[in-house]
């Protein structure tokens, strides 16, 4: 059965409220050595940098999130610590092996678990997979090299329901 917004108030669903997503590719890590593990990939020098200017980027657009999930590889941990260093109020990232592996329906999955009353969102993951995202939320290509992040808008009443063509991106942040 379809509901009216007003049948969706009256019988307790959340009032929609403007819901900002985050999504951060790693920065730049080393590459992968024979015998190594992928999951264990190290930030480069460069991947460094290049996440201390996306950490003061998206501070500057403040975009303070109120959950940050994380996959749990060593290089989008480090990407998120060298954002906490120079941010320091950001809460500690959650982190999700559904994000390492996953593909985007896993994700929003781990979305879909975040309070109601959480408005703004961060997800450090890979590529593919935020790419996909991103066109899946918005209907926008957008190339999501190391430690470039889409910002995304909706009026969404949870986060167990972010479709197709509600979000708008509204900036895409990448390193200097």
């Amino acid at each position: 059965m379809n509901r009216t917004p007003r049948d969706r108030a009256r019988i307790g669903y959340p009032r929609p409220m403007l819901r900002r997503l985050v999504l951060l590719r790693h920065a730049s890590a080393r590459p992968l050595v024979r015998g190594g593990s992928d999951h264990e990939r190290a930030l480069d020098e460069d991947g460094d940098r290049q996440a201390a200017d996306v950490a003061r980027a998206l501070r500057f657009l403040a975009v303070t999130p109120d959950r940050i999930y994380c996959s749990d590889a060593r290089r989008t941990r480090e990407t998120y610590l060298v954002c906490r260093k120079l941010w320091p109020e950001l809460p500690a990232a959650e982190l999700s092996r559904d994000v390492y592996g996953g593909d985007a329906r896993d994700v929003l999955d781990v979305l879909a678990a975040t309070p109601d009353g959480e408005s703004v969102v961060w997800v450090i993951g890979h590529n593919p997979t935020m790419e996909q995202l991103v066109h899946e939320l918005s209907g926008r290509h957008v190339g999501m090299g190391t430690a470039h992040a889409a910002v995304l808008e909706a009026e969404l009443g949870d986060w167990a329901t972010p479709r197709s063509g509600q979000w708008r991106l509204t900036r895409v942040v990448s390193p200097s």
